[in-house]
């Protein structure tokens, strides 16, 4: 993605300063502050939840500001995102009419938007279709020991 945003802002002359925040309130104050220091011209960011403070600073700077794959609902601002909520209605009934019955949904324990619709979209289609809810909530850490945690749920449902 970081690299089709880097193609269309080259086409108009702009050139992209990319960086990731690893889901880390801190680092992502830090790289704002950088950002603002270097003078840039836009803002394309996805930010951990908490920052909905800096979030309003920016869009007050006059400064284009677009959320991307999150979205904080009491600011306004621009922001492209999927639509959540009905992509996981729309994956539960999926597999529901390819004839599955036990669908789960894993997830990360968090209140950022987009996680929280995703997860109301799979409440809302088991329910809907009839079927029992299987959530499994994780913390968020490093990916192995995501997996880990992942692989062991997976064996202990299918026992």
């Amino acid at each position: 993605m970081a690299r089709l945003i880097d193609e269309k802002a080259s086409q108009k002359g702009y050139k992209i300063i990319y960086s990731s925040t690893k889901n880390n309130k801190t680092k992502a104050q830090e790289l704002l502050q950088i950002f603002q220091d270097r003078h840039v011209d836009g803002y394309i960011i996805a930010l951990p939840h908490g920052l909905e403070d800096e979030v309003k600073l920016l869009t007050k700077s006059r400064k284009p500001v677009v959320l991307f794959d999150r979205y904080f609902p009491d600011i306004k601002t621009d922001y492209v995102i999927i639509n959540n909520h009905q992509g996981t209605c729309s994956a539960v009934k999926h597999l529901k009419d390819g004839g599955y019955k036990n669908i789960g949904f894993i997830t990360i324990d968090t209140i950022e938007q987009q996680m929280l619709d995703r997860l109301s979209g799979y409440e809302d289609a088991v329910k809907a279709e009839g079927l029992n809810s299987y959530v499994k909530k994780l913390t968020y850490a490093p990916s192995n020991e995501l997996i880990q945690e992942v692989a062991d749920y997976l064996k202990e449902e299918k026992s």
